[in-house]
């Protein structure tokens, strides 16, 4: 920034108030480099911010995060995060690789049944394989390695026997004894569906005994994601300020001013300097 008494220019992204006091003239200059508070706390908004990808939202089939819970139906603790969840799994290499590593190994060596009663194992087999477990359960298990959670809605009279259903969008309802009565599904923005417990198939993981509902594997690492987010957002930030700091320079001062033209060429002269040639003040 370059000022004199008279007349001031303020460089872009920065906020510029002049005081006038017994002192003289001061200056306050603020950044607005910075993102917003909302930007900055969700994964997606430092991706976006840093044009790593395009901010795009479908509203046919965005799914309506409530701020809290919907007036009588529970959710998860870190429902709210849910978003941060399958953004860092979708666009972070190391989260990605770190959860399909943990699916990998629960299937790796597929599963055997042990039954004493042979009729209910070969019932149970057979079942088993009307639901396509070995495709459908492995899928939804990657997604309650994720959020924790993971729900079908039974379809006995259709073909397809488990309809997967999107946890970002489920809340139950509890009754006085704690008792699921009501499941509660937002398929998409405006639109909600509602079951029976007896009609959803609900898979949870590290879920505390008395609790309705998984923890997600990445609950406990977000926070570390996001720092190493941030500083990474922040290393180009610290380059350019390093290497092209800020200035302010006076041209002229209070007892010796200077003429317009005599102001326009120092400030020409400065402005259009070589790279890392130093400025000299008589």
């Amino acid at each position: 920034m370059f000022g004199r008494k008279k007349k001031t220019e303020v460089p872009k992204h920065t906020g510029h108030v002049d005081v006038e006091g017994k002192g003289g003239t001061a200056y306050l200059v603020a950044s607005t480099e910075t993102a917003s508070v909302a930007l900055q706390s969700r994964i997606r908004g430092r991706l976006e911010a840093a044009k790593l990808i395009e901010a795009t939202v479908n509203p046919a089939t965005a799914v309506k995060m409530p701020a809290g819970a919907v007036s009588g139906y529970e959710y998860p603790d870190d429902f709210n995060d849910f978003q941060d969840y399958v953004d860092a799994y979708n666009y972070i290499p190391f989260v990605a690789r770190a959860v399909d590593i943990k699916q990998f190994m629960i299937w790796q060596m597929g599963y055997d049944l042990e039954c004493d009663d042979e009729p209910s194992k070969k019932a149970v087999t057979e079942f088993l394989t009307k639901i396509q477990a070995d495709t459908v359960i492995r899928d939804g298990s990657l997604f309650a390695l994720i959020f924790g959670n993971m729900y079908w809605k039974i379809q006995k009279d259709k073909k397809d026997f488990l309809r997967p259903l999107n946890p970002m969008g489920m809340g139950l309802k509890l009754d006085s004894e704690s008792v699921v009565t009501e499941y509660r599904y937002e398929v998409k923005m405006g639109k909600v569906e509602r079951f029976k417990p007896e009609e959803i198939l609900h898979s949870k993981i590290h879920a505390e005994p008395w609790s309705n509902f998984g923890v997600s594997t990445l609950r406990r690492v977000l926070p570390t994601v996001k720092a190493l987010l941030f500083m990474e957002e922040k290393l180009p930030w610290i380059a350019r300020r390093r290497a092209d700091p800020l200035l302010l320079l006076n041209i002229g001062t209070k007892d010796a001013q200077v003429d317009d033209e005599s102001y326009k060429r120092i400030k020409n002269d400065i402005v259009n300097r070589k790279p890392g040639e130093d400025i000299f003040k008589p």
